[in-house]
C-alpha cells in the first residue's frame, strides 16, 4: 500500500439540467493536481431519467483517481449511507491489495441519503451492459427478458471502453455501439439507456481501463438506481480465477467488489461467474439473436470506423473464431465474421491463442486444451518463442520510431 500525499480532492454538484431528451449531471472537482475541473455524465434513454438523489455515482468515479494522489475525498452533497461506508473500509481494502499504487484515504459525505424503504420488493427488474460480446450476450442468454428478474433495461456506457478520452474515433465508435444498443433493444422489446462521460479524463497513467473497468462502469451503473433494482454486471473471470491480489486485470475482483458498490436500492452481480468463457460461447451459440450481433473485436477505434461489426483479426477475434469453429457453430457467424479470412489464416489464429496461453491467459489455456483435442494441430514451443521475440522487437522499434516523431 502506498504512502499517500497530503491533501484533498472536494467534489460538488454543479448542475443537472436537460439539453433536449438529454440528461447532464455535472459534478465540480477541487484538487490540488491536475485533475479536470469538471466530471460530467451525459444520459439518453428511450425512458424519462429522474436525476438522481444523490451524488453516489460522482463519489464511486473519484475513489481511485483520490486514492492513486493519495488524497482524501470530500464530496459536498449526499450519498448513500451503505456505499460510504463500503468507501471508507472494504473496498478501499481491496483496490490497495489489488493496484499497490493505490493509498488509503478518508471519504466524507456533507449528507447522508435518507434510508429508503427497500426497493427490492418492487420487483422492477436488472439493467445490464450491451457491448454485443461473449460476456454479454451470455448474460442476456441466462436472464432473458421475462419474469420477476428480467433484463428490464440494456446499457452501454463510454467511461474508457471505446479508447482514451478525446482520442480519434471513440466518440464515433460509442455512437456506433448506440445505435446498435438501441436497434437491438427494439427487436427484443427492451428499455436502453446511453451514459457518455468525460471520466476517462480523470484516470491518469497507471490506471487504464482494464485496471480500473468495475469501479467506472459500476459509477455509471449507479445512474439508473430510480429505474431498475439490480445491474448485471457481466463477468470476465469464472469463480475459480477470482481473488484479491495484484493483476493488470480488475475483473478478477469483480464478485468480492461489486456487493462493496451497492446502496441501499441497487444491487450489483456478476452475472455467469459459474462459467468459463468457453461454456459462455458454447451458451451464445445457442442464442441465434447472436448469429446477427455479436460483436467482440478489439481493434483500435480509428480502425473499426470503416470496418464491419469485427475484423477478423485481432486477438480477441481470433479467440472467438477458434473457439465457435471448435464448437461446430462457425458457419452460424457469417454475417458478422469474414470467415473466409479466418480459414485462409487458421493457423495463425490459433498460434494466436496459443501465444496468449504460453504468456499465462486460462482463458486461452482452455481453448489450446480443446484444439488438442480435436486433433488440430498446435504450433511448437520453438515456433511460439520467435514469434513472441519478434513481436517484442516490433514493440521495441514502433516504440522508438514514436518517440523521434
Amino acid at each position: 500500500m502506498s504512502v499517500g500525499i497530503m491533501g484533498k480532492i472536494k467534489a460538488s454538484l454543479r448542475e443537472q439540467r436537460f439539453i433536449g431528451n438529454r440528461l447532464r449531471l455535472t459534478c465540480s472537482v477541487k484538487a490540488d493536481w491536475g485533475l479536470p475541473d469538471e466530471l460530467f455524465f451525459d444520459i439518453v434513454s428511450d425512458q424519462a431519467v429522474a436525476p438522481p438523489a444523490g451524488m453516489n455515482h460522482f463519489a464511486l468515479a473519484l475513489l481511485v483517481p483520490a486514492m492513486r494522489a493519495g488524497n482524501d475525498l470530500e464530496i459536498e452533497g449526499a450519498v448513500s449511507a451503505r456505499l460510504l461506508q463500503a468507501l471508507n473500509g472494504e473496498l478501499q481494502v481491496a483496490l490497495a491489495t489489488f493496484k499497490k499504487s493505490l493509498s488509503r484515504i478518508s471519504v466524507s459525505a456533507s449528507t447522508i441519503l435518507p434510508e429508503m424503504a427497500s426497493s427490492r420488493a418492487l420487483n422492477r427488474g436488472c439493467a445490464t451492459g450491451f457491448s454485443a460480446g461473449v460476456d454479454s450476450f451470455a448474460t442476456i442468454s441466462l436472464y432473458g427478458f421475462e419474469g420477476s428478474r428480467r433484463i428490464k433495461c440494456l446499457s452501454l456506457f463510454n467511461v474508457g471502453a471505446f479508447g482514451q478520452a478525446g482520442a480519434v474515433g471513440v466518440s464515433e465508435v460509442f455512437e456506433k455501439g448506440g445505435l446498435q444498443l438501441r436497434e437491438f433493444a427494439k427487436n427484443v422489446g427492451c428499455e436502453w439507456v446511453l451514459v457518455d462521460s468525460n471520466l476517462d479524463a480523470f484516470y491518469a497513467k497507471g490506471l487504464n481501463f482494464p485496471s480500473t473497468h468495475t469501479i467506472r462502469n459500476a459509477s455509471a451503473a449507479l445512474l439508473l438506481e430510480s429505474m431498475v433494482d439490480e445491474y448485471l454486471y457481466s463477468s470476465a473471470f469464472p469463480y475459480n480465477e477470482i481473488a484479491i491480489k495484484p493483476s493488470p486485470c480488475i475483473a478478477t475482483m469483480d464478485p468480492i467488489i461489486l456487493p462493496l458498490m451497492e446502496t441501499e436500492s441497487l444491487r450489483f452481480r456478476s452475472a455467469g461467474a459459474h462459467l468459463s468463457r468457453f461454456e459462455k460461447t458454447e451458451i451464445v451459440s445457442r442464442n441465434d439473436m447472436s448469429f446477427s450481433w455479436l460483436n467482440v473485436c478489439v481493434a483500435p477505434a480509428a480502425d473499426r470506423m470503416s470496418m464491419g461489426r469485427n475484423c477478423s483479426r485481432c486477438w480477441k477475434c481470433n479467440r472467438t473464431l477458434v473457439s465457435l469453429d471448435l464448437i461446430g457453430a462457425l458457419e452460424k457467424y457469417d454475417r458478422v465474421f469474414d470467415l473466409e479470412y479466418y480459414r485462409q489464416n487458421k493457423r495463425s489464429a490459433v498460434r494466436s491463442a496459443a501465444l496468449r496461453a504460453l504468456k499465462g491467459s486460462k482463458i486461452d489455456r482452455e481453448i489450446v486444451e480443446h484444439v488438442k483435442r480435436s486433433g488440430y494441430p498446435l504450433p511448437s514451443k520453438a515456433e511460439l518463442l520467435v514469434v513472441k521475440t519478434f513481436a517484442r522487437l516490433r514493440r521495441l522499434v514502433e516504440k522508438k520510431l514514436r518517440r523521434a516523431a
